[in-house]
């Protein structure tokens, strides 16, 4: 790990790098994080001060995540990605543009927090993102780490969520389809995640170096995608009033298997991270603070919170008896992950 102000001209994505306060002075972090003060005590956004938050993954909720933390007054936050940006990130990612298309995602993230938001608190950077042998010192000191692993990476996500079951870091995990979200919290007891999801360790790894040299098998491609969709997304939301004709189930299937593209509308990742970001302040403060709340408390993984802004709360007599209603804000228990079906005519098309 290498400690430094800035990010050198000519970063190595080989490299971790521990970014470190600059012109950190009490005045300052008070004045730059004072708004927040009547929703959370002084005492307690001293007490952010001091918390390590972990950002696997900066893609389209993961960079907006690191700048809401350091925005948030977090002590450290660390972020890591292996992949690059390309055009079609952009629509969506917190530092996706022309000029960074072909770059780093972590370092060009960190770049721009720095840059935009502010430089004197710690950000640590994981340009090789999660992997075998850097999972244990992403997660080690973390007061909570949140998983935005992109939907192929098996192998990643299981090395994150065995490092934090290790190190007794609570995981959450929050995604962005259609124009909802789901949150999930893992704590460090309970069933694995590599047995929720149905991989061993080096079964994920296969699959996922497999899914992204081209060579994994159309039967891989399938697995691997209705055991993602089964245990993070195992309610599809279909917003079409005529799903016969025109399905945002059927598209948001097809196009993850077919193309290896999910399907992510531009202004929804913004609102679930808003949400999950919400999550972990009350994380936080229900851990760490004297000053007790009444804020929500996520069901234990596999079971998540539901929220949709694209579903109407009143339901219309046509949705009942089609059996179409269902509220957009639910806690949903679940004691384990049943794998979905994909329609018979789908399966035979791809």
């Amino acid at each position: 790990m290498i400690d430094c102000a800035a990010l050198p001209a000519a970063a190595s994505t080989d490299c971790i790098y521990r970014l470190v306060p600059q012109n950190a002075t009490d005045e300052f972090y008070d004045e730059r994080t004072d708004r927040n003060i009547g929703w959370v005590t002084r005492k307690e956004q001293r007490m952010f001060r001091r918390c390590v938050v972990g950002i696997a993954g900066c893609g389209g909720m993961g960079g907006q995540i690191g700048a809401i933390m350091v925005r948030l007054g977090i002590g450290e936050t660390r972020i890591g990605d292996p992949e690059v940006f390309d055009a079609s990130n952009m629509n969506r990612q917190y530092a996706a543009g022309r000029a960074t298309i072909g770059k780093s995602k972590a370092l060009e993230t960190a770049t721009k927090i720095r840059a935009d938001v502010s430089d004197d608190t710690t950000l640590v950077v994981y340009p090789r993102g999660i992997q075998a042998d850097t999972a244990e010192s992403f997660v080690r000191g973390c007061d909570i780490v949140l998983d935005e692993i992109e939907f192929w990476a098996v192998g990643a996500r299981l090395h994150l969520h065995a490092a934090a079951r290790k190190h007794g870091v609570p995981v959450l995990n929050c995604n962005t389809v259609g124009h909802g979200t789901r949150l999930f919290r893992f704590g460090p007891l309970g069933r694995s995640v590599a047995k929720m999801l149905g991989y061993t360790q080096a079964e994920a790894d296969r699959v996922q170096r497999r899914i992204r040299d081209g060579s994994a098998t159309k039967a891989e491609v399938e697995e691997c995608a209705i055991k993602v969709f089964s245990f993070l997304v195992p309610e599809l939301p279909e917003y079409s009033a005529d799903p016969v004709r025109w399905s945002t189930v059927r598209n948001g299937l097809a196009r993850i298997i077919r193309e290896r593209r999910a399907m992510i509308i531009t202004p929804n990742p913004v609102m679930a991270t808003g949400f999950v970001c919400n999550h972990v302040v009350f994380e936080l403060i229900r851990r760490k603070s004297s000053l007790k709340r009444i804020y929500p408390v996520p069901p234990p993984a596999p079971g998540y919170i539901y929220f949709d802004c694209g579903i109407d709360p009143r339901p219309s007599d046509g949705r009942k008896k089609a059996g179409r209603y269902k509220h957009p804000y639910r806690f949903v228990a679940r004691t384990k992950v049943k794998l979905i079906e994909l329609p018979a005519d789908l399966r035979a098309s791809l």
